[in-house]
């Protein structure tokens, strides 16, 4: 295994076990969490894929660029848009007129989450059920 490879597949585990925060937080109303950590899974998984394919890992929290960078294909690149906004509007209570908590409702974070687990399904199909 190369150190790509060996370095991939951490980011990669870390990806997974951050969808499933994702997953937990929805459970306990944690839902601007959970759309955090949908982004986070994402994010990771992504530059996980991009090091065992043999890259250096880019520094960006740009979804988007990272499909890119992947070839993804067009069926999820909305997603990555539409997670991308979570980066910083699930962390920070001067991003947008409400604050995280107030924001993000059961219904949104369900979508966020739903989302990632679409990213990891065409992404990373033989880790899409760990």
């Amino acid at each position: 295994m190369t150190d790509y490879e060996e370095i991939g597949d951490r980011w990669i585990k870390q990806a997974v076990h951050d969808l499933l925060i994702a997953e937990k937080n929805l459970s306990i109303g944690g839902f601007d969490s959970a759309a955090f950590y949908s982004h986070q899974s994402v994010e990771k998984l992504l530059k996980g894929l991009i090091s065992v394919s043999g890259r250096s890992i880019p520094r960006t929290h740009d979804l988007e660029r990272l499909g890119d960078l992947l070839e993804g294909p067009d069926e999820i690149m909305p997603d990555l848009i539409d997670l991308m906004g979570d980066y910083q509007i699930s962390r920070y209570p001067d991003m947008s007129e409400v604050i995280p908590c107030e924001y993000y409702t059961e219904a949104i974070a369900r979508d966020r989450v739903r989302k990632a687990k679409k990213v990891f399904t065409v992404m990373y199909p033989e880790g899409s059920n760990s």
